[in-house]
Order: structure tokens, then C-alpha cells, then sequence
């Protein structure tokens, strides 16, 4: 259960900040390529992280992975992917790593 709660709320997130970014698409199609990207990519982060537990070298990763899959699917320039994914995947790791120290304590 705690994996798809993970899985939503990065979702959501990372939703939102699609919306900001690619405002002058359909709706649908920024839920669908969000929806599409995640779960392609938060799976395979949680799998590595698992394996590996290099946390930040895995982010990294999924950052340059997300560009790539953004370019392809929203047709944009690397330079608005680039922030995009920056936005996106920092915004959501710097609360999974929040939520995770406040479990700790």
C-alpha cells in the first residue's frame, strides 16, 4: 500500500508542475504523458534504490531519464525539459527524503 501512496503523491506533484510548465496543452494529454513518465520512471527508481541505495546518483539518473521522455512526448526544447524535470524530481525526492527523516524521529 505504501508503494502506490508513494506513487500517487509523486504523481500528483509532479502534475502540478507539469500544468505550470506545459499550460498550453490539453489536459488530458498532461495527465496522460505525467501518468506515463511516472510510471516508467518511479519503479525503476525504487528498484535501483533498493539494489543500490545511492539515492542521489539514482535521482540523478531519473532527472536525465525524464528529460529525454518529456522532449519525446511534449516535443519541447532539452532546455524546458531540463527544468522541468529539475523542478519536478527535486521538489518530489526533497519530500520523500522529508517524510522519510520524519519517520525516523
Amino acid at each position: 500500500m505504501n508503494f502506490f501512496i508513494g506513487f500517487l503523491i509523486t504523481f500528483l506533484i509532479e502534475l502540478i508542475i507539469y500544468f505550470i510548465a506545459f499550460k498550453n496543452e490539453k489536459n488530458m494529454k498532461i495527465v496522460f504523458y505525467c501518468f506515463l513518465i511516472n510510471s516508467f520512471t518511479w519503479p525503476l527508481a525504487n528498484f535501483f534504490y533498493s539494489l543500490f541505495g545511492f539515492f542521489y546518483i539514482i535521482e540523478l539518473g531519473i532527472i536525465l531519464i525524464e528529460i529525454l521522455l518529456i522532449i519525446l512526448l511534449f516535443k519541447t526544447n532539452w532546455k524546458k525539459a531540463l527544468l522541468v524535470s529539475l523542478i519536478a524530481n527535486i521538489t518530489t525526492a526533497s519530500i520523500g527524503l522529508l517524510i522519510f527523516f520524519l519517520q525516523i524521529f
